[in-house]
């Protein structure tokens, strides 16, 4: 029974340090460049600024014409205003079949915050 209760408890410890994998937490001042790459294989953002969505397209002009992301998967904000602050979620997802099912993982996903 103690072998079972071990199992589970390193079970449920690995899968909370391993289940931010994919979350990427950066800082930036207002006023600077800021800069993260998503992959070539990301060909859009999903940008979250509070209340309001936004979906970036890889080449094509958004909402705010300071934030840039380019067809190599690259983000860039420049000047950083305070309208950047927000989450970036790329929106590939990796699936990859196996033997009796499917694994997905969860696509790379940016919380941007004021540096203080």
């Amino acid at each position: 029974m103690f072998s079972k209760t071990l199992i589970f408890l390193i079970f449920i410890i690995s899968l909370a340090v391993f289940s931010e994998g994919s979350l990427l937490y950066a800082s930036a001042a207002v006023g600077e460049t800021f800069k993260q790459d998503f992959g070539k294989e990301t060909k859009s953002l999903r940008i979250t600024r509070g209340d309001v969505e936004e979906i970036l397209s890889a080449g094509k002009d958004g909402k705010y014409p300071n934030v840039k992301f380019s067809i190599d998967g690259v983000l860039t904000i420049s000047p950083v205003t305070e309208n950047d602050f927000g989450m970036y979620a790329s929106t590939k997802e990796e699936k990859k079949k196996v033997e009796g099912g499917m694994i997905a993982v969860a696509p790379m996903t940016l919380q941007l915050v004021k540096k203080e």
